[in-house]
């Protein structure tokens, strides 16, 4: 087996592209709601050219912030298994999507800045709705997926929005905002003994 050689220049290239997306995260996290180029470029500490080398405008650039996380929402999309406890196979999803928000919080509240004002970032933001979406009604049982409500209260108490309220907003650790994002989906859950 041979080994693939990777020369310099490719690490550097790799480098000075992820410090440009997390420039601009950085950058809309700390309040800078519509960073320029020129204002990653200096963060990222590389020129004006070697952003737009990497991506070709700055809607390329927006894109890339969410599309690592649709591979990850696309994991989640594990096919209910009818001969597992389904309240088992429903607390692994909550384990695994609290932690993909966790992981991603920066990139998410920069996407729901920058998703009135960007098309790029709003057709990712449409499609990783679409992926959590069915990512829960795969790991549901068919008697909750069409209660419509149950389902639409289900999604909201698994929704990035509560995670990061939870996490920023009321300062809770992990674990607990975790705890507060079960007893939510139990709330909803109560009553389905399937």
């Amino acid at each position: 087996m041979a080994l693939e050689v990777v020369d310099g220049r490719t690490i550097r290239r790799e480098k000075s592209r992820q410090r440009i997306i997390d420039a601009i995260i950085e950058l809309v996290t700390d309040g800078k709601l519509e960073p320029t180029a020129e204002d990653v470029a200096v963060l990222a500490n590389v020129t004006k050219r070697t952003v737009f080398r990497h991506f070709k405008d700055m809607e390329a650039l927006y894109r890339e912030i969410v599309a690592d996380m649709h591979a990850e929402t696309d994991a989640l999309r594990v096919p209910f298994e009818p001969d597992r406890d389904w309240r088992e196979q429903f607390d692994e999803l909550v384990i695994r999507r609290t932690s993909l928000f966790e992981r991603y919080t920066h990139r998410l509240l920069l996407s729901e800045s920058l998703r009135s004002r960007s098309p790029a970032i709003a057709d990712e933001m449409d499609v990783l709705v679409s992926q959590l979406r069915e990512g829960l009604k795969a790991r549901l049982p068919e008697a909750i997926v069409v209660d419509s409500i149950a389902l639409a209260s289900l999604e909201v108490a698994l929704g990035w929005e509560v995670w990061i309220r939870l996490r920023r907003d009321q300062g809770l650790s992990v674990k607990r905002a975790r705890s507060v994002v079960q007893k939510l989906t139990d709330s909803v859950l109560t009553g389905y003994a399937l």
